[in-house]
């Protein structure tokens, strides 16, 4: 079994680094993962290169495959589900916090990225819509002032990204999340912790309806 090392200040940053650039620039493409590319990539040696890939593969997000190298991990429609299931209650209970901790300037900006998400929505920019989306979860994960419930949904969240599913689920026609970024801004604003949490929970298990009858059909 793999044990993670202790992360230097130095290593935590290019972990960071190579993951964000892997889940923003790799995923779904054609492009291979290899320690030679990403090391040129960051003008770093292979080594530290090969330590960040192990914290990924153990984290769930890659796998190294005989004959194939390394990939993203694939995902059986179960385990597509349990995903889900743990960030709805992960983010759920953070939404929960957030409605009590966070302040009104953050609330404020959490709602700029839903106007600018569904500003992309409208124009059609689907992967943008995509990113937007995704940075509106993990800043209200950072509302909630607990550290450690923010990164483990925010690990959580890396695998959601890893499913590759994201460009089928946003070309979805029936895509109108009835428990949208709106309703989740004004329980916050209106300081109400179980709605919050509710809206939350919803908007997430709708979207994990979604995918696993994209899946299905």
């Amino acid at each position: 079994m793999y044990v993670p090392k202790k992360e230097s200040n130095g290593s935590k940053e290019l972990y960071d680094k190579v993951k964000e650039y892997m889940l923003r620039e790799l995923i779904g493409t054609d492009n291979k993962i290899t320690e030679e590319m990403l090391a040129t990539r960051f003008q770093v040696s292979r080594t530290p290169i090969r330590e960040v890939l192990k914290h990924l593969e153990h984290e769930g997000l890659i796998e190294t495959r005989r004959n194939k190298g390394i990939t993203f991990r694939s995902f059986s429609p179960e385990e597509v589900a349990e995903v889900y299931d743990v960030r709805s209650v992960l983010e759920g209970y953070a939404a929960r916090l957030a409605a009590g901790e966070a302040s009104d300037e953050s609330i404020d900006e959490l709602a700029g990225y839903m106007e600018r998400y569904t500003a992309a929505r409208a124009d059609g920019d689907t992967q943008q819509a995509a990113l937007i989306d995704s940075v509106f979860h993990e800043k209200l994960l950072e509302l909630c002032g607990n550290t450690y419930l923010s990164d483990m949904a925010k690990n959580i969240r890396m695998v959601n990204k890893s499913l590759l599913l994201k460009d089928y689920y946003f070309s979805f026609h029936g895509d109108v999340n009835p428990y949208n970024h709106a309703m989740i801004v004004e329980a916050l604003r209106n300081r109400d912790p179980q709605k919050a949490q509710r809206m939350v929970q919803k908007h997430i298990n709708w979207s994990k309806k979604t995918i696993l009858k994209i899946l299905k059909d």
